[in-house]
């Protein structure tokens, strides 16, 4: 008999000690590298979205980092439509998984 293989399974649990409406953790953020080995990573607050469909940081994140536009993309809010810089992080998790490469505006 074959033994399925079982997918990996990472997560963490972010324990709130009274009411929330914000899911809110640390996270580490890094100009993208090839290796994680000279990554510079540098501790933010995240806040959690999890109806977003995109992935965001502010300006002092960008600059801090120092971020390269990567292209530009239309953003559409509340006030209509206006052009954002795309950039890309690596970020890595409050459990320790560095996800490479993520698309952020």
């Amino acid at each position: 008999m074959v033994t399925p293989i079982q997918p990996l399974r990472f997560a963490f649990t972010s324990v709130n000690p009274m009411y929330t409406r914000e899911i809110i953790t640390l996270v580490d953020a890094a100009k993208p590298t090839k290796d994680n080995t000279n990554a510079s990573f540098s501790r933010y607050k995240a806040l959690w979205d999890t109806g977003a469909t995109n992935c965001v940081v502010t300006p002092r994140i960008v600059k801090e980092l120092g971020l390269i536009p990567a292209g530009v993309s239309q953003n559409r809010h509340a006030g209509g439509v206006s052009d954002v810089n795309l950039y890309y992080i690596d970020l890595r998790l409050p459990n320790n998984i560095i996800i490479k490469g993520v698309r952020v505006r």
